[in-house]
C-alpha cells in the first residue's frame, strides 16, 4: 500500500510561548526524531511561515535545522501556504497574493534553497476556484485538499486514479476524511491492526492512501498517537511517499470543477452554501459581528493608504498577523469557543484602526462601534451561558468531545 501522508504544523501568531514549547516538545520533536530515525518514511510538510518564526524565536533553531536536513535528504517536502494562516477565499486575491509571497519569503530566510514547494495547502483546506490564477502566478503544480472539495459529499470518490482542473491543469490531491480523521477521532487505540482494518473496511485506500491531518495531532493533542503513527508508517504493508512522488504513479487524471469546502466541512453544509462553517456561519451571531469588523477595518486601512498614512507600512504588517483564522474558530461553537481568545485577537485587528493617523475620528468610531458590540455580545454568550448550550447542543450531534491539548474540552 502506498501511504502519501500530509502533516500541517501551525500555531496562532501571537500565540503563549508555554504552549509553542509544549507542543514543540509533544509533537514537532517526536516526529522529526521518528522521521532521522527511519530514512523511509517520507511526508508532505505544510509549516506556515508565522510558525517558522514562532520556533526561531522560542529557541527552536534545532527544530528548523531538523526540518531542513530531513527536506534535504527528501524525507520532508515543502508546500506553499499562507503565511498567517487566513481562510483565504474569504479574502480579495490581492491578500491572498500577498499571504503567499510573505510565506515564500520567511520560509526561504529560515530553509535556504531547499525550501522548493511545488504543491499548495490551503489554510484548513479552505478552498474555492478562485485561488487557482494565483496559484499559477506561483507556478504551483498541485493542491492538497479535502475530498469533499471534489464534488461536494463524502466516501464516494477513488484514490486509485488522479484529478486535475478542468482549464488550468493544476492537480488535485484529495485525502481521505475518514481515514485522516482517525489520529483526530479514535486515538486510544494501541492496535494498529484495527486502522488497517478501518481501511479495509473503508474500502478505499488499500492501493493507495491518502492522509492529511493536523501534525500536533501526534502526540500534543493525542498523547501517545505519535507512536501509533511510527508503527503504522514503518509496517511492512506500507510504502511511504510524498504527494508529488505520489502523482507520478497516476497514468490517468480525471478533469473535474471543484467545489468550495474545507476539511471541516459537512455535506448539508456544501448544499446550504455554507462551506466555511467553522470561520463565517450566517446562523452565528458572533461571526457575524466579527466579519463586520473585519471588513470594517480592511475598507479603512484602504481608505489610509490611498490617502497616504504615515503609518502605513507599520499597520500593513499589524493587519497580515490580524488577519489569521483562530479568532473566526473559537467562535464556532462547533464545539470550539474561547471568549478571552475571541476578544483579544478582534482587539489585535481593531489596533490596526488606532495605528492610521489620516482617519477621522467618526471614521474610527465607526470600527470601534464594532467592537465595543462584539465584545458585549461575546461576553454575553460567555455568561449567559448561550455558548455552552451551542456546544452541548453540537456535541449531542456529533455524538463525542473532541480533545484539545489531552484534554477533552468539556
Amino acid at each position: 500500500m502506498i501511504w502519501s501522508n500530509l502533516l500541517h504544523i501551525y500555531q496562532p501568531p501571537n500565540w503563549d510561548k508555554k504552549i509553542i514549547k509544549k507542543v514543540a516538545k509533544e509533537s514537532y520533536q517526536p516526529i522529526l526524531n521518528i522521521l532521522e530515525k527511519n530514512p523511509a518514511i517520507k511526508i508532505t510538510l505544510n509549516i506556515n511561515a508565522s510558525l517558522t518564526e514562532q520556533l526561531v524565536a522560542c529557541g527552536y533553531k534545532n527544530i528548523i535545522n531538523q526540518i531542513k536536513n530531513l527536506a534535504q535528504k527528501e524525507q520532508i517536502e515543502f508546500t506553499h501556504s499562507a503565511k498567517f494562516h487566513l481562510i483565504l477565499p474569504l479574502y480579495s486575491l490581492k491578500t491572498i497574493e500577498r499571504q503567499i509571497r510573505l510565506n515564500q519569503k520567511t520560509n526561504l530566510k529560515y530553509f535556504g534553497k531547499v525550501y522548493q514547494p511545488k504543491g499548495f495547502f490551503p489554510p484548513e483546506m479552505a478552498w474555492h476556484n478562485k485561488l487557482i490564477p494565483i496559484l499559477k502566478k506561483f507556478a504551483i503544480e498541485w493542491v492538497a485538499l479535502d475530498e469533499i472539495c471534489a464534488r461536494g459529499d463524502l466516501g464516494k470518490i477513488s484514490f486509485d486514479q488522479g484529478y486535475q482542473s478542468k482549464k488550468e491543469n493544476i492537480k488535485f490531491i484529495f485525502r481521505n476524511r475518514k481515514i485522516s480523521d482517525y489520529f483526530i477521532f479514535e486515538p486510544e487505540t494501541k492496535n494498529i491492526n484495527k486502522f488497517f482494518s478501518n481501511i479495509k473496511k473503508e474500502k478505499r485506500g488499500q492501493k493507495i492512501l491518502i492522509s492529511a491531518m493536523d501534525g500536533e495531532n501526534l502526540g500534543h493533542h493525542r498523547p501517545g498517537a505519535d507512536k501509533i503513527w511510527q508503527k503504522l508508517m514503518t509496517n511492512k504493508k506500507v510504502k511511504s511517499m510524498n504527494y508529488t512522488s505520489l502523482l507520478k504513479e497516476y497514468n490517468q487524471f480525471k478533469k473535474i470543477k471543484s467545489v468550495p469546502g474545507s476539511w471541516s466541512s459537512e455535506v448539508k453544509e456544501i448544499k446550504n452554501n455554507i462551506p466555511y462553517a467553522l470561520w463565517k456561519n450566517h446562523n452565528n451571531p458572533i461571526h457575524k459581528i466579527q466579519w463586520q469588523l473585519n471588513n470594517k477595518v480592511i475598507s479603512l486601512f484602504k481608505l489610509a493608504k490611498k490617502r497616504k498614512d504615515k503609518n502605513i507600512h507599520k499597520t500593513q504588517k499589524m493587519l497580515d498577523r490580524a488577519l489569521a483564522s483562530d479568532k473566526f474558530w473559537w467562535a464556532s461553537m462547533r464545539p470550539w469557543w474561547d471568549y478571552e481568545i475571541i476578544i483579544r485577537e478582534s482587539k489585535e485587528l481593531y489596533n490596526v484602526i488606532l495605528a492610521l493617523e489620516s482617519l477621522k475620528t467618526e471614521e474610527k468610531k465607526s470600527a470601534k462601534k464594532i467592537f465595543k458590540e462584539l465584545k458585549e455580545n461575546t461576553t454575553k454568550y460567555e455568561k449567559q451561558g448561550l455558548a455552552k448550550e451551542n456546544i452541548k447542543k453540537y456535541l449531542n450531534k456529533i455524538g463525542f468531545i473532541p480533545k484539545m491539548g489531552g484534554e477533552k474540552i468539556i
